[in-house]
């Protein structure tokens, strides 16, 4: 109800801090479905889920960096070229894992090769 404005001041504040990561949640739990579903190997004792159980910090960690941008300690703000290498290191790794993810689904490491990777 908060989505359309007919809830309580107090619900639609709230709403608007946690949209953000209320989006993600949603977004990472269809991507997680969409994972396990298409994938053609049975996901028994692997490191799947303990990989999408990372990447949702990875993904909450990238969000925090993109705020970088736009943080500032008193009337001085981030500098824009450090927030923005910050943001291209996370956003890269999370690509990297996020690969990794995709080989593993596929099959391509054995049960241990995919705790440890």
């Amino acid at each position: 109800m908060a989505t359309l404005k007919k809830s309580s001041p107090y619900m639609i504040e709230f709403y608007r801090g946690v949209r953000i990561e209320f989006i993600s949640l949603v977004s990472l739990f269809v991507f997680t479905l969409l994972l396990y579903n298409l994938s053609s190997m049975q996901f028994t004792n692997t490191a799947i889920d303990i990989s999408m159980a990372g990447f949702g910090f990875l993904v909450f960690g990238n969000i925090g960096t993109f705020r970088l941008f736009t943080y500032k300690v008193g009337s001085r703000s981030y500098p824009k070229k450090v927030a923005f290498f910050f943001s291209l290191f996370s956003v890269s790794t999370s690509f990297y894992f996020l690969y990794l993810t995709f080989k593993i689904a596929d099959g391509e490491y054995n049960i241990v090769q995919s705790l440890w990777v």
